[in-house]
């Protein structure tokens, strides 16, 4: 166990604001004699995961009904019976876990204060935190809504103004960060402690997506009275779940992690978010054995 301040210099060795140089060799950040496996990023979009999709056999029964359960997502990661499993992470569209859009990832301790947020991306983070510090220091800047720049501004990862919206628009250019085979790197997390998993072998794939915040702070709040907030909303919604699915299964995954994405303090309607779920689950949820709807 270790002090939860401490987390970030016992995977490198350094303080994150003393502006580390961290020394990586084969996608492991190494400390001393220990390495730590920071897994491979990918950025597919959904058209992408869609074409790769197409070329499977297609299943023709029904996919077994979602699982509801209870868990703290880092204990769930580092369950051995979770061993190559796929997580859905409620993330920012730059991959990061910025508190809020005035939150920059320039900001002195950026990554180690992920210990001060409580909710599921932050936490998640953390518990494979060599794959996250190389989200932060070690890959270029990504926008998971690149692709709609002239729809939409981009703050630190947050949609902080929608300019326009047009009645129809493709969602095939949304992407999300996909991290596989990230090494678990911690079983429990809290304010004080963190309590390090000590099987190196222990790998789960991450799947960071994005919601529309409409609810917290100034520019959620004008989201969610801006004449095309909702539709924004929702069609983010139906993108990131359905690349979740499809990421999942290009890695062969038997079991699926779903998380609420929006929900919370961002204030999307648990209604938008059950049917996005279900549209996805619907299409492609035949080919997961094992899908749950993680809440803590």
């Amino acid at each position: 166990m270790i002090p939860s301040r401490e987390w970030f210099r016992f995977l490198t060795g350094v303080r994150e604001w003393s502006r580390p140089r961290l020394q990586v060799e084969n996608r492991e950040l190494i400390n001393g004699r220990y390495r730590y496996a920071c897994g491979t990023v990918t950025t597919p979009d959904l058209a992408t995961l869609r074409e790769r999709f197409a070329q499977l056999t297609p299943f023709v029964y029904d996919p077994a009904p979602i699982q509801n359960i209870k868990g703290d997502v880092v204990e769930l990661q580092a369950d051995k019976a979770n061993r190559w499993a796929a997580f859905q992470i409620a993330s920012n569209f730059n991959g990061l876990e910025a508190i809020d859009a005035k939150q920059s990832p320039y900001t002195r301790n950026f990554v180690t204060n992920y210990i001060r947020d409580p909710t599921q991306g932050p936490r998640a983070s953390i518990g494979c935190g060599a794959a996250a510090i190389w989200r932060r220091y070690l890959m270029a800047p990504f926008d998971m809504l690149s692709a709609y720049r002239s729809y939409v501004e981009i703050q630190n990862g947050y949609v902080v103004n929608i300019k326009r919206w047009p009645r129809k628009i493709s969602d095939d250019h949304v992407r999300v960060l996909c991290t596989e085979a990230a090494q678990v790197t911690f079983r429990s997390v809290d304010e004080l402690d963190i309590l390090v998993n000590k099987d190196k072998n222990q790998r789960v794939h991450q799947i960071f997506c994005a919601a529309v915040n409409m609810g917290q702070g100034e520019d959620g709040l004008a989201n969610a009275i801006h004449p095309k907030g909702e539709e924004l909303a929702k069609f983010t919604l139906n993108a990131m779940y359905e690349c979740t699915y499809l990421c999942a299964i290009q890695l062969h995954c038997q079991k699926l992690f779903l998380t609420r994405l929006g929900g919370g303090v961002f204030h999307n309607e648990e209604q938008w978010i059950q049917e996005a779920i279900q549209s996805a689950h619907a299409k492609y949820g035949a080919h997961i054995p094992d899908v749950y709807l993680v809440d803590k």
